[in-house]
């Protein structure tokens, strides 16, 4: 059994990077719910002996329990592909948020604490480059050299 979370635990934490697609989300479990068949089935069921108290059911026929897996896993895969859009979805809306904080938070910063002119506008400068999306390398050397200016 830990055996089983371990693997599973490993190959979530390798494709929790980015967002993934429905056929991969898809793909990944129904593999996994396969090897997790297989590696329970193998293991000694508590169940199944002959002094059970509880009649053991038939197994289900191989076909069945195809069945049975394809729908767990498509509907899992399904239910998993929905959350995680969600969540990617406000992962960008929260940072799109914070670009704007973080720009009028510079700008009362620097207006409270006193600075002389250039000093304003580099913060500023600076504060924009980091909110704005594809600025984030930019490099800024417009306006006086700042020993120059104080």
């Amino acid at each position: 059994m830990v055996a089983g979370a371990g693997l599973v635990l490993v190959a979530a934490a390798l494709l929790a990077a980015r967002e993934r697609r429905f056929p991969l989300i898809a793909g990944v479990l129904l593999v996994a719910q396969t090897g997790l068949h297989y590696l329970f089935e193998a293991l000694p069921h508590a169940g199944h002996h002959a002094t059970a108290i509880v009649p053991v059911s038939p197994a289900p026929s191989p076909t069945a329990m195809v069945l049975a897996h394809l729908v767990a896993g498509l509907s899992t895969a399904a239910w998993l592909r929905g959350g995680e859009a969600a969540v990617w979805r406000l992962g960008r809306r929260m940072a799109r948020g914070v670009a704007p904080l973080r720009l009028l938070w510079t700008l009362v910063r620097t207006l409270i604490v006193p600075t002389t002119r250039p000093a304003l506008v580099v913060a500023l400068s600076r504060a924009i480059v980091r909110s704005a999306p594809g600025w984030r390398h930019s490099v800024i050397r417009r306006g006086p050299p700042v020993l120059a200016a104080h």
